[in-house]
């Protein structure tokens, strides 16, 4: 005589209900509402903070340079136009030093690409960011100790030739450049310390 032995019941799949998967759905569109206007403001902001970053890096370029080479008249940044600069170095390094005079920066630059190492190469803004021109100078220098020189009470270079904008402004004991991002209205400002250190501030001028 067989036992009939039944069949263990097997487990019932279950799936999502419809009220866990509006839940899901829910949260995530929150987390996106919050997290894409940060994201955003992330990507508007980007280009004018790589900008800032990269004048920044050409202002200490020139300090290093000023410093390395004991240049006694020391290492100039201009702004050339609303979106470009460059670092001169000022003394004339092709014998012998006369001290009484400056060579003109157009020159100094022409030297720069002979191989005398006076200038680096002209760098460039991204497009839709400039140079507030409102500022009453055109340049930044550096001494030999490394130290910004405040363009209102230093000897200006001789420019020569060279065409640049008025973009530097007087900070009263250092020297300050405001960059602006058009279409958006962001700034930033680079802040050079007495000693010759550069900060980069979210705000119009460094007080």
């Amino acid at each position: 005589m067989s036992v009939l032995i039944p069949e263990p019941r097997r487990m019932r799949e279950r799936g999502f209900t419809m009220i866990e998967l509006m839940l899901v759905l829910g949260i995530i569109g929150i987390m996106v509402a919050v997290a894409v206007p940060n994201i955003m403001e992330y990507l508007r902001t980007a280009r004018i903070r790589a900008a800032a970053n990269d004048v920044a890096a050409a202002l200490q370029e020139a300090r290093q340079k000023a410093i390395a080479r004991n240049a006694r008249y020391g290492v100039v940044l201009v702004t050339r136009s609303n979106h470009e600069f460059q670092w001169i170095v000022e003394d004339d390094m092709i014998p012998p030093i006369v001290s009484a005079t400056r060579s003109a920066l157009s020159d100094l630059i022409q030297l720069g690409f002979t191989g005398q190492g006076q200038a680096g190469r002209a760098l460039a803004l991204p497009s839709d960011v400039t140079f507030d021109t409102a500022g009453a100078n055109y340049f930044v220098r550096f001494d030999n100790y490394g130290r910004a020189c405040d363009p209102s009470t230093c000897t200006a270079p001789n420019k020569g030739t060279l065409t640049t904008v008025n973009a530097v402004y007087d900070g009263g004991t250092s020297p300050y450049i405001v960059l602006r991002q058009q279409g958006t209205g962001f700034i930033r400002s680079l802040c050079i310390s007495a000693g010759g250190r550069v900060r980069i501030s979210s705000t119009a001028g460094c007080s």
